[in-house]
């Protein structure tokens, strides 16, 4: 029997378009806890975490990507955001044709590893037509939960500041834990593609990294949305927007009557990809124009996954600089399991500090780590709560890189920063440790 992932469409469990298209209505939170398992459990088959190059993830891509927006309410101007990622029906046409594809030649499928991974999970697992999530398997990665809007939200009133309390994206090294859809990456790379490429050159190097439990999900949902976010946002794609605005000659009577819109995130489409040349200048405009540089990662939270994640230095670091902390730590939806709680503390902190600070790096700035989430998780049990609760009591689930026998993560803080009580309410945390200051 293969495995499916389940696609129920309900309002409460998903971010969905409001009847006017403007918007996104939240979800009801009665249902919240279908979200609810833990990222490793026992009860799955073990994942082993690693990075996923570039040309395994692109030679997956359907041909057409259908996409629809959602509307991020911001506190200041724009006020509303258009963001546009790839519709959940057509992630799930893509899972079905290549469940079909993999069950007819799965063995001419296995020298990919992307495509044997997936092949393993379908000949060893059976899901339920209505299970949104399965221990150790899925971590409801496909659909988008509201509290990456609220994600947003605080970073767009950061980067809104003035002098030196403005959020910098520019160099900085950025990992959003939980990623699914990344929602609050796609905002971060859309204001660094709208931002003027410096007239000397590229600036430093920035890292944009996605990890998520399953690599289906960077595949299905993560890449897609990345490359939606680059072709409304950059410059470098207005050609590829041009010309799928020119009606094709079957519709050049019709379009002599009726213009066809223009590609826009605020309406819904189809995004051609079957040629290379978009991918291709998608690949040379972040990496050559913006010197902006995307890794993909999967798997659980754990030891294995922090060494892969810190075992390459950054695109700028110096020579011999092995591992180096990253700037700004972002995590949405990802605190509903109070099994997988110490786990996802520990990484955020590893995130930080991957190793201890030498006398030279004494005055080096803190990591931003943020962190989305409900107040409560119905029937699971986590929720903002018991992750202040995790961060303020300290030690690590397993010791951090390079650091076995010779610290504990030190009780840390995390500070309420953003609020939204409708509902069961929701909030976005600071965290911090030790010496750390919340600003």
């Amino acid at each position: 029997m293969s495995f499916q992932f389940s696609f129920a469409d309900s309002a409460e469990l998903e971010l969905e378009h409001e009847q006017d298209g403007e918007g996104v209505a939240l979800p009801a939170d009665a249902d919240t806890e279908t979200k609810a398992s833990s990222q490793g459990s026992p009860s799955g088959p073990q994942v082993q975490p690693r990075e996923w190059p570039w040309d395994e993830l692109v030679r997956t891509l359907p041909p057409f990507l259908s996409y629809s927006p959602i509307a991020i309410t911001l506190d200041s101007a724009p006020h509303k955001l258009h963001l546009a990622r790839r519709d959940l029906f057509d992630a799930r046409f893509q899972m079905l044709n290549d469940n079909d594809d993999n069950d007819d030649d799965a063995e001419a499928k296995l020298g990919n590893s992307l495509d044997a991974l997936h092949i393993a999970s379908t000949q060893s697992t059976g899901v339920g037509a209505d299970s949104d999530l399965v221990p150790g398997v899925y971590e409801g990665g496909l659909k988008t939960w509201e509290c990456a809007a609220d994600l947003i939200a605080e970073l767009h009133a950061r980067i809104q500041k003035q002098g030196t309390d403005r959020l910098q994206l520019r160099g900085k090294r950025i990992i959003e834990l939980g990623c699914g859809t990344a929602l609050p990456s796609m905002y971060i790379l859309a204001q660094l593609l709208q931002e003027a490429a410096p007239a000397s050159g590229p600036s430093e190097s920035t890292e944009i990294h996605l990890a998520d439990f399953n690599p289906e999900v960077l595949r299905l949902v993560t890449l897609p949305n990345l490359i939606l976010t680059w072709y409304f946002f950059s410059p470098a794609a207005a050609p590829f927007r041009a010309a799928s605005a020119e009606p094709s000659d079957q519709d050049k009577n019709k379009a002599q009557e009726q213009p066809p819109p223009h590609p826009s995130p605020s309406t819904t489409g189809e995004l051609d990809l079957s040629t290379d040349a978009l991918l291709s200048t998608f690949q040379t405009d972040l990496a050559s124009t913006h010197n902006i540089h995307l890794r993909f990662f999967s798997g659980p939270w754990s030891r294995p996954l922090a060494d892969l994640l810190l075992s390459s230095p950054p695109a700028s670091a110096a020579a011999g600089k092995e591992r180096e902390a990253y700037d700004i730590v972002l995590s949405s939806e990802t605190v509903y399991s109070l099994h997988t709680l110490p786990a996802l503390t520990d990484m955020l902190y590893t995130a930080c500090h991957p190793a201890e600070r030498s006398e030279g790096d004494s005055h080096a700035a803190a990591a931003l780590c943020l962190v989305a989430a409900k107040v409560l998780y119905f029937g699971v049990g986590g929720g903002v709560h018991s992750f202040v609760q995790a961060v303020e009591r300290g030690h690590l689930a397993s010791p951090p890189p390079a650091a076995e026998g010779r610290r504990r993560r030190p009780k840390g803080q995390a500070r309420v920063v953003r609020e939204v009580r409708a509902g069961v309410g929701r909030a976005v945390l600071q965290v911090s440790w030790a010496d750390e200051s919340l600003e």
